[in-house]
């Protein structure tokens, strides 16, 4: 009797791992961390970059409503100056040169003298501050504006140049083929600039004054520089 139980606990212990399957096990494990790690990047920034274009529908929509409300000027309206080139987030009641401060009403958020947070401002791509007033630092939208020839500043510039009425900008200019806004790298602002760092990795958002949203590789983002510097709307 003694012998049969010596023989099964014999037979119940568990061999161990030779060096070389250990090695083989650690291979195995690394190939499928070098599979899996450029699948999960490619499906969040996937999810970054459809959130992101939530978000400029989001704008597009409460431009309209500003627009509807405000006899066709663009933001800031006739009698605020006009926008600064890159947006952020964050704003507060008389800040009217970021486009945050007059389309957050719009997108039922409270304008006050609180320093409030708008993140359908905040491309989702981008590293998030820690906190509200941090948002000022980081601009990860831009409009529409030219300082080469001084005729694309639908939403004006500062206190030199007033924002326009949306028909009179869009008179001569097909809606479908000119852009609001777009994804932008810090201080990122002439319309003819490309700058080398994309917001994503199939490129970069941009909102149309019609409400379609493209995302362009640097090759259609050139290809859009070069025709609107030719005067090509």
């Amino acid at each position: 009797m003694n012998m049969s139980v010596k023989s099964i606990c014999r037979g119940r212990v568990a061999r161990a791992f030779s060096l070389t399957e250990l090695l083989v096990v650690m291979a195995i494990i690394g190939i499928l961390t070098g599979i899996l790690i450029p699948v999960v990047g490619s499906i969040r920034d996937r999810a970054n970059t459809l959130q992101c274009q939530g978000n400029l529908r989001q704008i597009h929509a409460a431009m309209l409503l500003y627009v509807s409300e405000h006899n066709d000027w663009l933001p800031p309206g006739p009698n605020n100056g006009g926008l600064t080139v890159p947006q952020h987030a964050n704003y507060r009641l008389g800040i009217n040169n970021v486009m945050t401060t007059h389309l957050s009403p719009y997108m039922d958020l409270p304008l006050d003298n609180n320093v409030r947070l708008n993140k359908a401002f905040f491309c989702p791509a981008q590293p998030e501050p820690a906190t509200v007033r941090g948002y000022s630092n980081v601009r990860t939208y831009g409009i529409m504006a030219s300082y080469a020839n001084g005729i694309n500043y639908p939403f004006g510039y500062l206190s030199s140049r007033p924002s326009m009425q949306m028909h009179d900008y869009m008179e001569k200019r097909n809606p479908a083929v000119t852009w609001m806004l777009r994804d932008i790298d810090q201080e990122m602002s002439p319309i003819n600039t490309v700058a080398p760092n994309m917001a994503h990795r199939g490129g970069r958002n941009y909102l149309y004054f019609d409400g379609s949203i493209k995302l362009l590789s640097p090759e259609m983002e050139q290809q859009q520089a070069d025709k609107i510097a030719q005067g090509g709307w």
